[in-house]
């Protein structure tokens, strides 16, 4: 399983080699596992750190096997994945991170839940922009705006000629914005909440539990869900400029 219908071959839209790196050097490349990578900064930097997970969980659940106390090193854990309503995007029920690796996903959500603030699907499709809104924006003309114009191309289109949805999203940039700007979010609720592993059609799928007064014995995730629509776009233009 894979995002390229989404984020293309490169991870970029498909457009990275329109935008190379000035040189060779500019990143440096590391033989460490990122998943001991990520257990050394947290010991290292312990109880300083928001960790934002936007993809897949199975390095963190894998950091979490290499060291005991790695989620307790963290100050938040941000992570885009699941869903609060049972709306999936690549199952009827299920989320793409969470469907990807539902033992890790099971994993985090148990050992790290008092450090999760979830920013789920639903969420992020409730606080789309229109397509007007979308299309000045990209208009802005900076080499930003081009960039993200490229790079959201193909997915944009879908969203707006195949999808037929109202606006445009991007799961991604909104949970991120949270972490930037704590301000935009307006509403959040504390649900128990776990990830089933079996099931033909529901495996990968967060089940929540929203029974008044029958909370059981699952360990409770903080869900994000309203955000200060205006705030966000705010936030989308300066990053463009």
């Amino acid at each position: 399983m894979n995002a390229a219908i989404i984020h293309g071959q490169d991870g970029l839209g498909g457009v990275a080699d329109r935008f190379p790196l000035p040189d060779d050097k500019a990143f440096e490349r590391r033989t460490e596992h990122a998943s001991q990578a990520l257990v050394t900064l947290a010991r290292k930097h312990a109880g300083a750190v928001t960790l934002v997970a936007l993809g897949p969980l199975t390095n963190l659940a894998v950091a979490a096997r290499l060291d005991p106390d790695f989620f307790s090193n963290f100050k938040q854990i941000v992570i885009m994945g699941g869903t609060c309503d049972g709306i999936g995007n690549v199952t009827a029920s299920g989320e793409f991170n969470f469907v990807c690796d539902p033992e890790a996903t099971r994993v985090v959500l148990t050992e790290a839940s008092d450090k999760i603030q979830l920013v789920p699907y639903e969420t992020c499709i409730r606080h789309s922009v229109d397509w007007t809104w979308y299309s000045s924006w990209l208009a802005m003309d900076t080499p930003k705006s081009r960039m993200v114009r490229d790079i959201c191309g193909d997915v944009s289109r879908r969203m707006r000629d195949v999808l037929k949805l109202p606006g445009f999203y991007s799961c991604d940039l909104l949970a991120m914005a949270t972490v930037l700007n704590p301000a935009v979010v307006l509403k959040t609720e504390m649900y128990p909440a776990w990830l089933e592993l079996h099931g033909t059609s529901t495996r990968g799928t967060l089940i929540v539990d929203k029974r008044p007064g029958l909370k059981g014995n699952k360990p409770s995730i903080l869900f994000v869900l309203q955000l200060d629509t205006d705030a966000l776009k705010e936030m989308y233009t300066r990053m463009l400029r």
